[in-house]
């Protein structure tokens, strides 16, 4: 609405000389006022419509917008407006609450988008965190990845020795060579099975390795509308375990809340890509979490007066819960 407002600035002092009941044309302080808080919401705006997306990817484009909001932040938190200036240092508290840790989900999957890899870390985290708590931050990330890798890699090599044949038999033209093809006389059985066992061995110089040495991929079209999971399954040969670890990474949801929600002073919508829930279902859910605080005698905190109240169950009648 501020945004709108503004095209129209000069709109409303002719409207205010044609009606004398408008008595609400905002004088030129406060259009200014207006321009400085509306530079600031845009971001928020921008980055909340971006990240609350439900059709795309939003968990590795996270911690780049979380960057450009510290950044705005701290660009504004010395503002010459007084109003900016108390309002910026409000949120900016709230900001240093919530966002003063590490966020491993949030470092790890933008680290696993290969148009930036670590290199968002070394730029965005100085940024976010500072210069002395950065190095810490993303250390812990990368550690965290490569012990994520070391377990999906465990899991791979199960995996394949399970499912791995007792003698494999030999496919191809051996019929004409004068060699039965279930024959194993001519030596190929064993050497495949060799070469299996070897392949499952975890390499001096691991593929998480080679993908952190390699340089950023280059985007050709919008890094906003770049696709992750297409690289991934595009490079799925090159990358097997890693594309297994980025698959399972890149598709948890950063927020599930819509962000019409958010910017919007009506009823939540919750559409199909959030939720599949049937009315019914919803209903038992909501029984049932009632019934279990009932029986474990947990209470719910009443949010004007913060004082537990308690919760009544009545099994035996049949007028529901109250």
């Amino acid at each position: 609405m501020l945004a709108t407002a503004l095209k129209f600035q000069r709109v409303f002092p002719r409207y205010f000389e044609r009606d004398q009941h408008f008595t609400s044309c905002a004088l030129d302080e406060d259009w200014d006022k207006i321009e400085r808080v509306c530079e600031i919401l845009n971001v928020f705006n921008v980055t909340t419509n971006i990240i609350s997306g439900s059709e795309y990817l939003t968990s590795n484009r996270f911690l780049v917008k979380i960057c450009k909001v510290k950044v705005l932040l701290d660009k504004h938190v010395e503002d010459e407006s007084e109003l900016v200036r108390t309002m910026v240092r409000k949120m900016k508290g709230k900001f240093d609450k919530y966002r003063g840790e590490c966020n491993l989900l949030m470092s790890i999957a933008v680290v696993l988008n290969p148009t930036c890899k670590m290199r968002v870390l070394d730029y965005a985290f100085p940024k976010i965190y500072g210069n002395l708590e950065a190095r810490a931050h993303s250390t812990t990330v990368q550690d965290a990845l490569y012990e994520l890798y070391r377990e999906y890699v465990v899991d791979n090599q199960s995996f394949v020795v399970r499912h791995m044949p007792t003698t494999r038999q030999v496919r191809g033209s051996g019929s004409r060579n004068g060699t039965n093809a279930n024959d194993d006389s001519s030596g190929w059985s064993d050497l495949i099975n060799y070469a299996d066992v070897i392949e499952t061995i975890t390499p001096k110089k691991s593929k998480l390795d080679s993908y952190f040495e390699e340089s950023c991929y280059k985007c050709q079209v919008d890094y906003e509308a770049f696709d992750a999971l297409k690289w991934w399954q595009a490079n799925s040969l090159k990358y097997p375990v890693l594309c297994k670890v980025a698959h399972d990474i890149l598709i948890v949801p950063i927020s599930t809340v819509a962000s019409e929600a958010t910017f919007s002073a009506g009823s939540r919508v919750i559409d199909n890509y959030r939720s599949q829930l049937s009315p019914d279902i919803v209903q038992a859910l909501l029984c049932r979490g009632d019934w279990c605080c009932n029986l474990l005698g947990l209470t719910k905190i009443n949010e004007t007066d913060e004082e537990p109240l308690e919760i009544t169950l009545p099994i035996s009648s049949s007028e529901g819960i109250e």
